[in-house]
């Protein structure tokens, strides 16, 4: 049985835009390839919650990379943040709009590889990178929810409660 264990979060006020630019001028810096935009779209920049901002950054670059490795030929990612319409919810989108993965196998993509959940092995890679966000969601006390159009991309989204909410 794989366990993973997570580092110890040392929790302080975070502003999810200041963590989104932060993740983008990192891949940016890191020589990211021209077949790939990144566009940010950032809201409410005063909106905090009460996070690890090493946890969260390396979640974002996670989804980016994530992006990148499974759209060869390229494509574009967004990260976007929003605040829900009653100020309770703090939510960070990282879509892409590649090749995108059949809906059926969504759900099992946070499980980790080997687990009697997952029915498919990992694609392209380990299989640790979106299990390991969806538990930093969680260890935030929120949630990773994914989506794939029919049109193709992946739209990753995480889920906070707001501080003071």
């Amino acid at each position: 049985m794989l366990e993973y264990e997570m580092q110890p979060i040392r929790r302080e006020p975070v502003r999810l835009s200041a963590i989104a630019r932060q993740a983008a001028a990192d891949m940016l810096n890191g020589g990211l390839d021209e077949r790939y935009k990144i566009v940010l779209r950032l809201a409410d920049e005063e909106t905090q919650i009460d996070g690890d901002k090493r946890l969260l950054l390396r979640a974002i670059a996670n989804l980016m990379q994530n992006s990148v490795h499974h759209n060869p030929e390229g494509c574009r990612i967004a990260i976007e943040t929003f605040l829900s319409e009653d100020r309770t919810l703090c939510r960070l989108v990282v879509r892409d709009d590649g090749r995108g993965i059949p809906r059926e196998q969504l759900a099992e993509l946070t499980e980790l590889p080997y687990s009697s959940k997952r029915k498919q092995p990992p694609r392209h890679g380990h299989g640790l990178g979106l299990p390991m966000v969806a538990r930093i969601a969680k260890a935030h006390h929120g949630r990773l929810l994914l989506d794939s159009p029919d049109g193709g991309g992946l739209t990753a989204a995480m889920e906070f409660p707001a501080e003071g909410a």
